[in-house]
């Protein structure tokens, strides 16, 4: 591929990217970021709140699914930590799968669902997901 047409898919994938970001409401842009916010600061409780709040504004949000998934996750809660990364992998699907970032949150989703059932961090465990 010559790099105009590298260039150019680029361009499209941010596109498509920008737009199924754009499809969120600014309420749950703004919990997803209060989300991550908590977490950063290690208010697990907090952080749990503001993403079971976001899969109520969002229920087919991936980053509600993938931030509860983390969440979780630090919180030692292996078996709903990974029912959050399966919903989180099974979203992306019903996404635009053809963007970068959602092809990055389904192998990450999937390696963390991974880690919590097993303890090994496989990127292509597509046969784990539940």
């Amino acid at each position: 591929m010559s790099t105009g047409g590298r260039r150019q898919a680029s361009e499209v994938a941010g596109e498509k990217t920008q737009v199924a970001m754009a499809a969120q409401s600014p309420e749950l842009e703004a919990e997803i970021h209060l989300g991550w916010t908590l977490y950063g600061r290690q208010d697990l409780e907090g952080a749990l709140s503001a993403f079971e709040r976001c899969k109520a504004l969002g229920p087919d949000s991936v980053d509600a699914y993938y931030g509860l998934g983390i969440v979780l996750k630090a919180m030692d809660r292996r078996d709903e930590s990974a029912r959050a990364f399966d919903q989180a992998a099974e979203l992306t699907r019903k996404t635009d799968s053809g963007s970068a970032r959602m092809q990055m949150l389904r192998r990450m989703a999937i390696a963390h669902a991974s880690f919590v059932r097993t303890g090994e961090w496989s990127m292509e465990a597509e046969g784990q997901i539940r």
